[in-house]
């Protein structure tokens, strides 16, 4: 049997190294359409979670506040946000607007919602990555979607 601090370690070891690929479109190899039990399976150190098909929290998911990370699980996609403590297999975060074009290459277009935040939408095998600009022109977050760009609508 398992003691308490064998479990804290445990969960703790699982969050210590976590990796987004970004062509893959995975965190530690799970991908945006990944269950609740499997993505706290991955990540016990998960803060919340609400139900699938929740109005609430973008139709539900499992989040990991400590680690600035979230699994939206009801609509199929992960969003990483600035204060994320893992790696990237494309470091994204941070960059300008120029800096990360460059390194994702053609985009399939952009849009605004009604606070003036743009989003910038590029295709991947997976579906699609979403970069979001913030004010200082650089990016503060971004989606991996289980989606293709046209029939996504943000929930941020």
């Amino acid at each position: 049997m398992l003691s308490f601090l064998s479990i804290a370690y445990l969960a703790k070891s699982q969050c210590d190294k976590i990796y987004v690929d970004i062509e893959k479109g995975t965190m530690n190899g799970l991908g945006p359409k990944a269950s609740q039990a499997e993505v706290k399976a991955k990540f016990p150190c998960f803060t919340g979670n609400s139900p699938d098909g929740s109005k609430e929290n973008c139709g539900g998911g499992v989040f990991c506040n400590t680690h600035d990370f979230y699994f939206y699980t009801g609509d199929d996609f992960i969003n990483i946000r600035k204060d994320f403590t893992g790696t990237c297999s494309i470091e994204l975060l941070g960059k300008t607007e120029e800096q990360a074009m460059k390194l994702l290459g053609k985009s399939e277009g952009e849009i605004k919602d009604n606070e003036g935040v743009r989003y910038i939408f590029f295709k991947r095998k997976y579906g699609c990555l979403i970069i979001q600009i913030d004010d200082a022109g650089k990016v503060g977050e971004f989606f991996i979607y289980a989606k293709e760009p046209e029939v996504i609508d943000i929930c941020a």
